[in-house]
């Protein structure tokens, strides 16, 4: 049924205008069922609204969520975007390597989907494709409590983490990165913290999931397809792993911190 909207908004200049006086409104939901929005059928008379017509409001009002998460993630990913690159010009003018850890670890957690991130240095350039495992000179983390934090940097130091190598090979290959999960990695579970979960839909991130995106050497051209470490993201503050519009920045600020450690 519509409604009679000159009794809700008498004084709409927009309703008055074009001689509205009755609507029927259907909300517009995102991703997480969140209400984003109505989308309303406005008419001058009033009348009963069939089955069919509310389903067509609703397919369109799905189809407006949509494009309006579309247009969001666009401009949250042209924020990111203009904020990192400002980071990252500071951090290529830095000379220590520690202070350009760091201010990688806080420009991550500070300006992107992540919430969790840790930084892993190697002793030498690597290739990724070779099998060997990598031994560490540095690992810096962020956004996790002391235990979790002293959990982690034990596994690094003695040796038990998950190494490149197996992530280029088990990893599902994701906007310049790899994600893993306990069933493409088991060895997860035992070489890591457990994260915060979310539950509902199939894109949802697990405790244990990780995501990695690779610190490739300068030179490509002449050191050979190396890399001389890696950054960890996790708990991604959506509960899902982001998408390539989300995660393209990050492949851009890990750039730039891979030519300042270099």
């Amino acid at each position: 049924m519509f409604q009679n909207v000159s009794e809700l908004f008498p004084d709409d200049p927009f309703l008055s205008e074009n001689n509205i006086s009755y609507y029927c409104g259907v909300p517009i939901f995102d991703h997480e069922d969140v209400v984003i929005g109505i989308l309303n059928a406005l008419g001058t008379e009033n009348r009963e609204v069939s089955p069919d017509d509310r389903k067509l409001m609703e397919l369109m009002a799905k189809r407006a969520g949509l494009e309006l998460e579309h247009m969001k993630l666009e401009e949250e990913s042209k924020t990111l975007r203009h904020n990192l690159l400002e980071i990252g010009q500071d951090i290529l003018q830095e000379q220590n390597v520690d202070e350009i850890l760091n201010r990688v670890v806080h420009g991550i957690r500070t300006q992107s989907p992540f919430s969790v991130v840790a930084i892993t240095l190697y002793k030498e350039p690597i290739d990724p494709h070779g099998g060997i495992q990598e031994k560490i000179a540095k690992v810096v983390l962020g956004g996790l409590d002391e235990e979790d934090h002293s959990k982690l940097m034990e596994f690094a130091e003695s040796g038990q983490f998950i190494s490149a190598h197996q992530i280029v090979t088990k990893g599902r290959r994701i906007g310049g990165g790899y994600f893993v999960s306990p069933e493409m990695i088991p060895e997860l579970i035992e070489t890591s913290v457990e994260g915060p979960s979310q539950s509902g839909e199939t894109q949802d991130w697990g405790p244990y999931d990780d995501f990695y995106i690779f610190l490739e050497q300068g030179d490509r051209i002449n050191k050979g397809d190396k890399i001389i470490g890696r950054i960890s993201f996790g708990s991604p503050i959506s509960g899902r792993l982001p998408s390539n519009e989300e995660l393209e920045p990050l492949n851009l600020f890990a750039n730039l911190a891979a030519i300042a450690l270099d």
